[in-house]
């Protein structure tokens, strides 16, 4: 294992991560299928010049602008969300039907904080008493899946994308303001003029990937301070680039230039670098996906030409999963492959020199990052040992890993037998968990090792504070303050939860239903908020402004 430089300690903290990373090999990107089909069956069975793509030609006024400056802000064609949209209040009874909900003209918080869900429908904003709420967007939302990576870390602003015409795919980015879901900014992300009449059919199947990264893939990320967005466009090259737009100066600058694709922008923490990946082919229309990956580069706010890091060794499709920075010149990342080794390799990279680090050289099939401790750690599921195009070098089980102490343990292999785990890093207690058949396995960051008997746990969550935990179980919903003793809460099953943001009750949600649980042991029914939509697609969030 080769050395990685010690950050000094005050430091280091600093820049860690409040939370840890996982990723399981069984998790890899997915995207709404009816949409990709529907682009397929439209290339294969349309002439190049029927296709329902929207390709604006550029604006005039970025001609005379100088090249890193393409834009400064657009008109949005996304209709007022202060127009009059239906709000609702909840009924304070057991469980009312949607005809029992009442509808009101109340309206949000101007101070917030307000709880963000996004829906099948569109995108909602609640109060903190989860009693009142506004329809912000009424539209879908292309993107990530997630809520986390749309939110500034900021000012509460949150990123959408959506077609700015109807019956076409047309991307566009905005950053609606809260509490009311004001545009502030958006932009057109295609602009190139595509001639599809002149087109071949790889060159046509090549923009089809790359409007389904636009409105599928990891395409934007917000920097620390909020004041940059970092997004992927096709502006005034037939591939995709990487673009910044400056909230402080309301323009946009070209950050790359072709012939390849950058995408999956990643902020350092001193907002001086965009680390991406730079690809040949998104793959996004074929199974089972994966870039064709050619390097990995950092490009600069400054606006002087971005740099290649690194050549990227894998063999076959996949990504290079960049995790999180672990000071503040490194980041870790690993190869993960659609064929061959899968998941592999893991290193930490410098952003200033490009000196690359190894970790972790051999398979494994899932792996957990603590912030604050900088231990790493793996796991190789007994399967790994039968795989017929890799050797491993390590024989199936639990691994800790010190990245800055070049440590490495070995925990115990009888956890193998559990398959994949799928862990979850909670700095704040110092412990990674994950579910088993059988109840909860939990790992601290000095390799001790505890198991939770209990049926089956289908996620773990831990209290910002760390100190509360919640199981969602096949029997409930069980809270504990300690860690040790857990009582049921709540008898039915839900698909998540979530605190209050001054602690004081637990909002769990399953469909089109809010359930809020207070007293002092989370055990009294509060509010029972049936909501006016079907599909809560990914875990509300609070925003704080």
């Amino acid at each position: 294992m080769s050395a990685v430089k010690r950050t000094p300690a005050a430091q280091l903290e600093a820049v860690r991560a409040p939370f840890g990373v996982s990723m399981n090999i069984g998790k890899r990107l997915k995207f709404s299928v009816v949409p990709l089909v529907f682009l397929l069956v439209l290339i294969s069975c349309t002439k190049p010049s029927e296709l329902a793509y929207s390709s604006p030609t550029l604006s005039p006024t970025s001609v005379d602008t100088p090249p890193a400056l393409i834009h400064s802000t657009q008109e949005s064609d996304i209709s007022d969300p202060t127009d009059e949209e239906p709000d609702f209040k909840a009924q304070a009874v057991a469980s009312p039907t949607p005809e029992q909900t009442g509808w009101s003209d109340s309206s949000l918080s101007p101070v917030g904080p307000w709880l963000i869900i996004k829906a099948d429908d569109g995108l909602w904003s609640l109060n903190p008493d989860i009693s009142t709420g506004k329809k912000l967007l009424d539209s879908p939302l292309y993107g990530p899946a997630g809520l986390s990576s749309r939110i500034s870390p900021t000012n509460g602003n949150i990123v959408a994308i959506i077609s700015s015409k109807p019956d076409v795919i047309a991307p566009r980015i905005s950053i609606l303001q809260l509490p009311f879901g004001e545009s502030v900014w958006s932009y057109d992300l295609i602009q190139y003029p595509f001639d599809y009449e002149l087109m071949s059919p790889t060159e046509i199947e090549d923009v089809t990937e790359m409007y389904s990264y636009l409105t599928f893939g990891r395409s934007f990320a917000w920097s620390p301070s909020g004041r940059y967005l970092a997004f992927v466009a096709v502006i005034n090259n037939p591939s995709l680039d990487l673009f910044l737009y400056d909230a402080n100066q309301d323009k946009v600058f070209q950050l790359t230039d072709g012939p390849l694709h950058a995408v999956d922008p990643f902020w350092s923490y001193d907002e001086q670098y965009v680390v991406h990946t730079v690809v040949e082919r998104t793959r996004m229309e074929a199974a089972p996906g994966g870039y064709v990956v050619d390097s990995v580069w950092k490009a600069k706010t400054s606006l002087e030409p971005a740099e290649k890091l690194y050549e990227s060794q894998m063999e076959y499709t996949g990504w290079e999963q960049l995790i999180q920075w672990v000071s503040r010149d490194e980041f870790l990342v690993y190869a993960s492959e659609t064929y061959g080794c899968m998941l592999h390799d893991v290193r930490t990279v410098n952003v200033e020199t490009g000196t690359v680090n190894q970790v972790w050289d051999d398979m494994f099939s899932s792996l957990s990052y603590d912030g604050i401790s900088g231990k790493l750690l793996l796991h190789i599921a007994g399967e790994l040992d039968l795989w017929p195009t890799c050797r491993l070098e390590h024989d199936p089980g639990l691994y800790l890993i010190d990245i800055f102490e070049k440590t490495e343990l070995s925990i115990d292999d009888s956890h193998a037998e559990y398959g994949y785990l799928e862990f979850t890093n909670y700095p704040n207690r110092g412990v990674f968990y994950s579910p088993i058949s059988d109840g909860l396995l939990e790992i601290s960051v000095d390799g001790d090792v505890r198991e939770i008997a209990q049926d089956y746990v289908k996620e773990i969550l831990v209290s910002n504070n760390g100190r509360q935990m919640l199981l969602l179980t096949s029997d409930g919903v069980l809270h504990s303050r300690n860690g040790f003793e857990f009582r049921n809460v709540f008898p039915e099953q839900v698909a998540g939860g979530f605190w209050s943001p001054n602690m004081d009750s637990i909002i769990l949600f399953r469909q089109n239903e809010l359930i809020e649980l207070t007293g002092q042991d989370f055990d009294d029914l509060g509010a029972r908020v049936i909501l006016p939509f079907d599909g809560i697609e990914s875990s509300p969030k609070w925003v704080i402004p």
